[in-house]
């Protein structure tokens, strides 16, 4: 059972609580960040939602402990996990290397950023719908053959027990990460620039009027509904990109949204291609509600969408 002054201490805010007792405790959503919970033990304890979020766990112990939904983000240390549920946890950016897990559940955490780095992961662990990332660090966590076939050891190959990060795959260094985050943000501002354009002609009549071959109708251009889609999708991949765990889910989603879009784009353009080659000379620095202005944009429209994507791939992976 948990040491009454210690759950004492832990109730009134106490950071050092080296040593402290919590075996059996029941702290359901507490909140447990930043606190020093070296040599802490907490078997068979009830963490469910509870925010460790920061806290040092050296040698802390949590065998047969729930902390399913709990947040650890941050958290630290060399420690000690047996059967211990951490189902739909938030583990991003905690720093495990080194630490022991057996047979624990970590089914549909979060663990991007996370590091297993020499991590013991041998005793049937459950990594079902874990949510990771090229940052998520398991450089000589030992593991088994059959686990380390999951897709969240891609990067690495199986050597003599051991995960070793396959070459290729390495963690750019931070001044690299850095200038592949500013490249996207100049392109991002770029595509977004044309996109704002694209939409101020759908408000705009041509200036010569009527409908003709020289003047494509409105279903001949990208909707508005289908510019407000691509905004929304580009602001989507902006906040990833300046996210510190970026979630590549919700990039890809986006990015199937604007490929559609530069596809209509690039349909479009091909159509008038032929009235933006006749008109363009005489169009330049007149309305962008020509023809030759719409498909131009559309052009443009189509390539920076490419060297977006290109940029998405490198960032990403």
């Amino acid at each position: 059972m948990a040491d009454e002054m210690d759950l004492a201490a832990l109730a009134a805010g106490e950071k050092d609580l080296v040593q402290g007792d919590f075996r059996q405790a029941n702290l359901v959503g507490e909140d447990l960040s930043n606190r020093d919970f070296t040599r802490a033990q907490f078997d068979k304890g009830n963490l469910q939602r509870s925010n460790l979020s920061k806290s040092v766990l050296s040698e802390a112990s949590f065998t047969q402990a729930d902390l399913s939904h709990a947040n650890l983000e941050g958290c630290t240390g060399r420690s000690n996990w047996v059967h211990t549920k951490l189902t739909s946890a938030n583990l991003r950016n905690v720093k495990f290397a080194q630490s022991n897990f057996h047979t624990c559940d970590f089914r549909d955490a979060d663990i991007r950023g996370a590091d297993f780095s020499k991590a013991n992961l041998i005793h049937d662990n459950d990594f079902n719908g874990v949510i990771a990332n090229d940052a998520t660090k398991f450089d000589g966590a030992r593991i088994l053959r059959p686990m380390a076939r999951l897709s969240i050891f891609a990067n690495y190959r199986l050597e003599r027990g051991e995960l070793k990060r396959i070459a290729g795959n390495e963690i750019p260094p931070v001044d690299e990460i850095e200038e592949r985050r500013g490249d996207l943000q100049a392109a991002l501002t770029e595509i977004e620039s044309t996109l704002r354009n694209l939409a101020v002609q759908n408000d705009v009549q041509p200036e010569h009027g009527g409908i003709g071959h020289n003047n494509p109708p409105p279903e001949d251009r990208l909707g508005a509904d289908e510019i407000e889609d691509g905004e929304q999708a580009l602001a989507t991949i902006r906040g990833e990109v300046l996210a510190d765990n970026p979630d590549k889910h919700r990039v890809v989603d986006a990015s199937k949204v604007l490929s559609k879009i530069a596809g209509k784009a690039a349909d479009l353009a091909s159509r008038n291609f032929g009235v933006f080659t006749e008109e363009f000379s005489k169009q330049a620095g007149k309305s962008l509600a020509s023809p030759a202005g719409i498909t131009a944009l559309y052009l443009l429209f189509s390539g920076q969408w490419a060297n977006l994507l290109n940029l998405l791939v490198k960032f990403f992976g």
